[in-house]
This record gives structure tokens, C-alpha cells and sequence, in this order.
């Protein structure tokens, strides 16, 4: 192989390389944790507030009462959540969490549209239900 077509490879290598970094850094919800503020118009029950935690393509937080988590994918300002998420079996008994909970989960699956400006995630799903949440940490 001539010294010429070795570099031209290397090259070529050390583009593809770069866009695959680019493509990682562009997931601008990588390292964030948001709290639920608006479950489509409602407050959230006090103290059982939803969380989502967003580290290396899983997700992962607490959907009221139990823990969640799974993968999810960004493509463009869709965010594409796995159709299923592992999930604890715990049982709240304090009002309204478990339907909370139920309601929660039941919006945050499949593709949703985000955007995320001014410290706010707001996800919309394909039914057009809404939820909005605060940003916790200092990303996202």
C-alpha cells in the first residue's frame, strides 16, 4: 500500500471519528436531571414529584412512587423513549401518587417533542399531552 492511499485513509478515518463525537455532544440532555412541574395542566401531587435523569443515552427517575429507567435516543427536537422501561413494583398508599404515576408513565413513552430553553424541558407526546418540568442540574 503507497505511503499516498495510507494517509488518505487515515484521512478519511479521522473525519468519520470526528462526526461521531459531534453526533454525542450534540445530545444537549446528556448529564441534565429535570423535576415535573405541569403533568398536562395539573400540579403535581406535593411530594411525589416526578424526576428524569438523562446520562449516556439512558434515562432513568422516579415516576412518583417507584424507580424507572431505560433508553432513550434523540433525533432532532424528537425524543424517542424505549417502549419499555424497567420499572420497581412498590404500591404508594398516599392520595393520588399510583394515579399520578399511571398517568405519568403512560405520557413519557414512545417519540415525544422537546425543547429545552430558559431552565424548562417541555415534552409533548404524539397525543398532544404536555409536561414540563425545571432543570435540577446545571446542564441541558
Amino acid at each position: 500500500m503507497s505511503l499516498k492511499r495510507l494517509w488518505l485513509i487515515l484521512v478519511l478515518f479521522s473525519f468519520g471519528v470526528s462526526a461521531c463525537a459531534g453526533a454525542s455532544v450534540g445530545n444537549k440532555l446528556d448529564g441534565s436531571a429535570w423535576v415535573l412541574t405541569s403533568l398536562d395542566g395539573a400540579n403535581p401531587v406535593p411530594g411525589g414529584e416526578p424526576t428524569l435523569n438523562f446520562e449516556d443515552g439512558l434515562v432513568r427517575g422516579n415516576a412518583s412512587c417507584n424507580q424507572f429507567g431505560g433508553e432513550y435516543e434523540i433525533k432532532g427536537n424528537t425524543l424517542v423513549f424505549a417502549e419499555a422501561m424497567d420499572m420497581t413494583a412498590m404500591a404508594c398508599l398516599d392520595e393520588g401518587i399510583m394515579d399520578q404515576e399511571q398517568a405519568y408513565m403512560r405520557m413519557l413513552s414512545g417519540e415525544m417533542q422537546f425543547e429545552s430553553t430558559d431552565g424548562q424541558l417541555i415534552l409533548t407526546n404524539q397525543q398532544g399531552n404536555v409536561l414540563i418540568f425545571e432543570r435540577l442540574s446545571p446542564e441541558g
